[in-house]
Order: structure tokens, then sequence, then C-alpha cells
């Protein structure tokens, strides 16, 4: 797999993006939130934000809270509101005003989602991006968030598997805005084809697709069953296999 220093340079943002004509070179490029880090469940996240805002809830209450967040609040689209902090806030701190009647412990909630501690690896994070870092495959995360995500990942220890991030409070566009996806790719000094995207969200993930990017949507985490990006981390080994190792193992393999 070919070196970043045999390219003599970043693509235009736009493209055209050039094709080496052999050996292409691979690139994964993934979502932040839901894909690869986890956000904290309901109950975690209520227990927290009240002991942080000093607001004492009763076992109903933060049950009830507790609900609400997991099933109401993650699902809010609100085009827009990542484009910076402010717009964030203006857009999403009132749906959580809306859940509560104490303002404090609103603000608490939506000030706890940009800590490290709300972000924690989802199963098989590690292991991907180890196993792309080992075989030089750049990985670019392409994410919609209102601040920058880099501090988390060095919080879990895996900065150094990432190769460039593609925020959209950074690019000035959002998913599936083909412009998030076209910096991504500069970062990565790639063409579509030589990319594949992996996300969980087919309405903004699937902005790739505009650009000729495979896509790859895995399913919303489930605890200990969780094996999506276990799956993905077996294909990538598999697929990054120099040409004719296979054939040269079962030659070898044969006996004679």
């Amino acid at each position: 797999m070919p070196s970043l220093a045999d390219n003599p340079g970043p693509p235009p943002a736009g493209g055209p993006y050039p094709v080496p004509e052999r050996h292409a070179r691979r690139t994964l490029l993934i979502d932040f939130g839901g894909t690869l880090f986890r956000p904290l469940g309901g109950q975690q996240w209520a227990t927290a934000a009240a002991h942080r805002s000093g607001t004492d809830l009763s076992a109903h209450d933060r049950a009830r809270l507790a609900n609400l967040l997991d099933t109401r609040f993650h699902h809010v689209r609100a085009p827009g509101r990542d484009l910076s902090a402010a717009a964030h806030r203006r857009s999403m701190l009132p749906a959580l005003e809306s859940l509560v009647h104490d303002k404090a412990l609103a603000a608490s909630l939506y000030d706890f989602q940009f800590t490290a501690e709300f972000w924690q690896p989802r199963c098989g994070a590690r292991d991907l991006l180890r196993a792309a870092s080992e075989r030089g495959i750049p990985v670019i995360v392409v994410s919609n968030v209102p601040w920058d995500i880099r501090p988390i990942f060095t919080r879990a220890g895996l900065a150094d598997h990432v190769r460039g991030f593609a925020l959209s409070c950074e690019v000035g566009a959002e998913k599936p805005d083909k412009h998030i996806f076209q910096h991504g790719l500069s970062l990565a000094r790639c063409a579509p084809a030589e990319a594949v995207f992996v996300g969980d969200d087919p309405v903004t993930d699937s902005g790739a697709l505009h650009l000729g990017i495979p896509v790859i949507l895995i399913p919303p985490a489930h605890g200990d069953t969780d094996q999506a990006l276990h799956t993905i981390t077996r294909w990538l080994l598999q697929a990054s296999q120099p040409t004719g190792t296979n054939e040269t193992s079962k030659r070898a393999a044969q006996p004679k």
C-alpha cells in the first residue's frame, strides 16, 4: 500500500480525484457518535447531570427523565445545529428544557454532552482503528458535531489511529452535504472509489453515496451483543491482504 509521500499533494476539495493505476489506497471514512463512540444511556446521563447541578431527583423522576432522554432527545433532527456551538445551543437546549422544568438541570444535561465522560468507545472500535492503523489504512472521522471531538479520542487512547477529522463545525457543512465528505477525501488524498464510509444514520451518512463512496450502515449498539464493528474489522483484514496472498498460501499448503 503506497504511503502519503507517494502522492504529490491533496486534490482540490471538489475534485477531480486522482486514481492510481495500481494498488489503489484504501481509506476508511467513519462516523463518530453512535458508530465509533456511544453516548451515555439516559439513566447514567440523568444521574450524572443531576449530581453536577446539585439537583435532587427521586427514583421515579430519574427513571422518567431517563426514558425521555433515550426515546425523544437523541432523535431530534435540526439541520444547521452542528455548524457551530452557538447554533447547537440555540437549537438543543430548548429541547432539553421541554423535558425538564428545572433549568439548571437542563443546562447540566446539555453541557455534560460535551465532556469526554459522556462518550465511550463502542464495542469493537479499538480493534477496528488499531487494525486500520497497523495496515496503513488512513482513517478519517467525518462527523456532524458542534465542538472539537479530538480530546475524546486522545482520552480514549485512540488519537494516534486517526489520520484526520472532517467536522461540520470546522468544515462549514453538515452530512449529508457532499462537501463534508469531499473534505474527508481531501484529508486522505484519495478518490471516492478508494474509500468506504461506515456510519449508523441512513439519513445523513448516505450522503457519501452522491460522491460515489460506498456506504456501510451498521445497526444501533445493543450492549454485549454488539458485533457490528467486529464484522467491519474482519472485512477490513480480509480486504487489506496483499494481492496474491491467498493463492500463495493455498499453493504453499498443497502437498508436493
